[in-house]
């Protein structure tokens, strides 16, 4: 039986994704610990995990990216944020390795001081990711700043001029960094925007079809998702009744700037013949002037309603434009839907609906 420690950042979006891996290793035998938000603790006790809650200084710095007016400045804004928690994450995750001295570490991509610690450490560990993977390629657009793919000369030399324009605008985010992970006896980085090569397995906890097809992959990523787990929660009502298929619409669970995806969906499709759901997470719900063919609910469980939805509207963490992927519909054997991307808490907004085909994926517990 080995020793699994998991560390997360605070927020539900990154746990939550994680947590059907964890139970599936308690499921063959392991011990398992994760370190996620103290709201979180009792639900994971529940799952069978032994949940401790993340230090109270970290859950005190939020990321305010939404704030940012470019997408720039969302990225220097996380990056900023990063580096305020990482001494926080240093000290409790160092106290966790002395108390549980695990045989395993899996530190979530937004934890960089956890993660540098855990390089540093000697115990074999690996580095999860609930989103779109931030790596530079040359075969794709930076990520995060909403730029579309394309293929000839004119987009290789954009594509180059942008990854040094964003090389140099976020510079000087290195320096800090590599003081952070120097003194903790791990190797310093080239860039900032590099810190997640470092780990011997980088898991991606969705399927490559998310992703832009790219030939450059390090040989450290792993596609092992999608992880489906939420809360228990009971059946809505309204998810067993007679009628119109549904459209849901979620947002994410960190503020985002999103809520204007739900006001423009809900007076897109009023009058329409479809009942619409949104789940509005970070967002208060009574903000929202639902129309009669809608209701807006802060959290419901959304594989209640996907089996009878004719589509899903969605928002992208930092406005990439999506690919043809499969949305979370398609792991229960369902219709082709339709993903937004908007831009947090900016002016700029990506390319906005398109129609995807629905494919089926295999979640990381049936592996």
């Amino acid at each position: 039986m080995a020793r699994v420690l998991a560390y997360t950042s605070p927020a539900r979006g990154h746990l939550y994704p994680v947590v059907d891996l964890l139970v599936e290793c308690t499921r063959r035998g392991h011990s398992v610990e994760v370190h996620a938000l103290a709201s979180e603790v009792q639900v994971l006790g529940a799952a069978g995990l032994e949940a401790h809650a993340l230090a109270g200084a970290i859950e005190a710095l939020p990321l305010d990216d939404s704030r940012a007016l470019t997408p720039l400045g969302a990225l220097r804004r996380v990056l900023a944020k990063f580096l305020e928690r990482a001494p926080h994450e240093v000290a409790s995750l160092r106290r966790a390795l002395e108390q549980r001295r695990p045989d395993l570490l899996l530190v979530d991509i937004n934890a960089l001081g956890a993660a540098a610690l855990a390089e540093a450490s000697g115990v074999p560990w690996v580095m999860f990711s609930p989103y779109l993977l931030p790596l530079l390629s040359r075969d794709v657009p930076p990520f995060g700043l909403g730029l579309t793919p394309g293929s000839g000369a004119w987009f290789r030399v954009r594509d180059a001029a942008v990854r040094a324009t964003l090389r140099a605008a976020l510079a000087d985010f290195t320096r800090p960094t590599n003081q952070l992970r120097l003194s903790l006896g791990a190797r310093p980085l080239d860039h900032v925007i590099d810190f997640p090569l470092p780990a011997p397995r980088l898991l991606s906890l969705t399927t490559a079809a998310f992703e832009y097809p790219r030939s450059d992959w390090p040989s450290s990523v792993r596609f092992c998702g999608p992880g489906l787990w939420q809360p228990p929660a009971p059946q809505p009502a309204l998810a067993g009744e007679s009628g119109p298929a549904f459209v849901l619409i979620t947002t994410s669970s960190e503020a985002q700037g999103d809520a204007r995806l739900i006001e423009v969906a809900l007076d897109a499709l009023a009058g329409l013949p479809y009942r619409v759901v949104a789940t509005s997470a970070a967002h208060d719900a009574a903000r929202f002037r639902a129309p009669d063919n809608a209701c807006v609910a802060r959290f419901l469980p959304h594989e209640a309603f996907l089996p009878r939805a004719a589509a899903v509207i969605t928002s992208s963490w930092t406005a990439k434009p999506t690919p043809p992927l499969p949305t979370p519909s398609a792991t229960t054997g369902a219709t082709p839907s339709t993903l937004a991307c908007t831009r947090c808490g900016a002016t700029e907004s990506s390319p906005t609906l398109r129609p995807q085909s629905a494919c089926r994926t295999t979640p990381a517990s049936t592996r």
